[in-house]
Formats: C-alpha cells, sequence, structure tokens
C-alpha cells in the first residue's frame, strides 16, 4: 500500500480491533513507510496488552493484576498511530467506506483491516450457566478466574489444550484439586506428536493433575453455596461419571469473531477468507490474526 495512495478518499487505514494482530498491522504499516492514517479502533479502554500471560503468569500466586501492554503510549503518539478505545465497530458501508462506530460516529476508511480476533467457544450443556462456569479470553476473565482458584478448590478444565493445560498448572500450583476432562485420548492431540502429548501429560501428571480422556460433558450441576442461590458443583460425562467441582473452566476452543463481516456479505466460512496478501472479497478489505482463514490454491 503506497503513501501517495493515501489520499484516494481522504480516510486513513482503519484497523478495527487492537490485540496482536490489529497493533502489529499499524506498525507495519509505519515501518513499511505509509505516510498515511492509521486509525486503530479497539473495543477495550486502556493500552492493548499481551493475550498469553492470561493463563499463565496473570494467574500466579503474587502475580500483578495487569498483564504486560503489547506497546507503551509513547509508541503510539511517535508513530502517528490514533487510537479510538471503549468503542466498537457495528458495521460497514463498502459502497461509502465508512465504519459505523457505537458512539454513532461513522468512519470513513481508505482500507479496511478487520482484526477482530475470536471469542472462546462457549459451552453448550444444561448448567453452562451457572456460576462457577468460566472462559478464559479477556483479562477480566483471567482476573475473576484467579479469584476462584484458591487453595483446596475443585478445579474441572474443560479441554485438554494449550488454555487447558496452562490453567490447570496455575491452579495446581496454588494447591486446588484439579482434574481435566479431554474428549480425544491424549492432551493438545489436535496441534502435537503422541509422545509430546505424553511429555506433558506426565509433566502435568507429577504435580497433581489428573487427566479423564473420552470424557465427553453431558451437564454440569449446580449446588446450594454458602449464602443461598445455585453455582457450580459437579460435572457429569456420558458414562455417568460425576466429577465434583467448584470451578469450571471451558477450555474447547475459539470461534472467529467475523460477524462485522458476514453482515458486510464478505466471504466468510469458519473465518474470513482472505488471500495469501490477506484481502478479502472487498478489494478494499483486508481481515488479519484469529478471525483470518486463508485459502490455498492447491485446495481451494
Amino acid at each position: 500500500m503506497s503513501s501517495a495512495a493515501a489520499t484516494g478518499n481522504g480516510g486513513p487505514v482503519v484497523i478495527v480491533g487492537a490485540g496482536h494482530s490489529g497493533v502489529a498491522v499499524a506498525a507495519g504499516l509505519r515501518a513499511r513507510g505509509w505516510e498515511g492514517g492509521v486509525l486503530l479502533i479497539d473495543a477495550g479502554n486502556g493500552l492493548p496488552y499481551e493475550r498469553p500471560p492470561l493463563s499463565k503468569e496473570l494467574l500466579k500466586a503474587g502475580a500483578v493484576d495487569e498483564p504486560a501492554v503489547l506497546r507503551k503510549e509513547r509508541f503510539y503518539t511517535d508513530k502517528g498511530i490514533d487510537r479510538l478505545a471503549g468503542v466498537t465497530a457495528e458495521s460497514i458501508d463498502r459502497n461509502r467506506r465508512t465504519v459505523l462506530l457505537s458512539d454513532g460516529t461513522r468512519q470513513l476508511y481508505h482500507r479496511l483491516v478487520i482484526a477482530t480476533g475470536s471469542r472462546a467457544r462457549p459451552l453448550t450443556v444444561p448448567g453452562a450457566g451457572l456460576p462457577g462456569v468460566r472462559s478464559l479470553r479477556t483479562r477480566d476473565d483471567a482476573l475473576e478466574l484467579k479469584g476462584l482458584l484458591v487453595p483446596g478448590a475443585r478445579v474441572a478444565i474443560i479441554g485438554a489444550g494449550y488454555i487447558g493445560l496452562e490453567v490447570a498448572a496455575a491452579s495446581a500450583a496454588k494447591g486446588c484439586d484439579v482434574t481435566v476432562l479431554e474428549f480425544q485420548d491424549r492432551v493438545m492431540s489436535r496441534v502435537t506428536a503422541a509422545p509430546v502429548s505424553r511429555h506433558f501429560e506426565q509433566l502435568h501428571e507429577r504435580h497433581g493433575v489428573r487427566f479423564v480422556f473420552g470424557a465427553a460433558v453431558t451437564s454440569i450441576d449446580g449446588g446450594q453455596p454458602t449464602g443461598g442461590g445455585q453455582a457450580a458443583h459437579s460435572v457429569t460425562t456420558a458414562d455417568g461419571s460425576v466429577f465434583p467441582a467448584d470451578v469450571v473452566l471451558a477450555g474447547i476452543g475459539i470461534l472467529p469473531n467475523q460477524e462485522l463481516a458476514a453482515d458486510a456479505r464478505l466471504d466468510c466460512r469458519d473465518g474470513i477468507l482472505v488471500d495469501g496478501d490477506g484481502r478479502t472479497s472487498d478489494p478494499a478489505i483486508y481481515a488479519s490474526g484469529d478471525v483470518a482463514r486463508f485459502t490455498s490454491p492447491s485446495t481451494a
């Protein structure tokens, strides 16, 4: 994208989403000589922050409650990157090249980059909405979960992927009774080979984590905690097994936040379809990060 094109319609490059990908796109534009405007639309407040520590350092006892920021405030100022925090993109008008924001304003764009990321895949079993049933995707999710991981708490983690194993390690280190329920026959089965899976399984077992494989969760059942009301009390699997649990974490994958693109009639299929340059079915719109799905000419 040449800087000479910056005046094409008077608008900046607008990036919707200020996670790793959105911030990297903004930084990359400046590093490659783009001299036009760059605007980051950030649904959160405060500076964009690192996501990996949410399931690692942030859950540790004594850890600070703020994850590391991706870039310091001065970076955005020095690079001429504008930020709008606490607003979301509601819709795209592709003909006028504008984005309607949640504060009621419309933002013109020269090029649009959708970097809206993903969200935790929700549980759909009975009891999934009970207090004590958590997912982990944001800083607030991590802080709420951290408050529940107290010594002696019975923690059931559904899913033995990266998030599940990292939370299992943090929970065990804080003195929780941890059980990981995994539908497949080994940990991280979708991303690594069996010997690696076995290594991590044994490592976690040495720290007190229990694994149950072939476990299909059918319900989360509530009990009567002190103070009245109901909260998660146990998890039931398809074979009738019941696992006591004060805290239930769903680590069963993610869903791409593609609704903004789909509503604008961009091609989507479990993510926004993009070519090798990250371009969507609209040549003025790109997608980046978890929300993007690349297609290979050899398999298309």
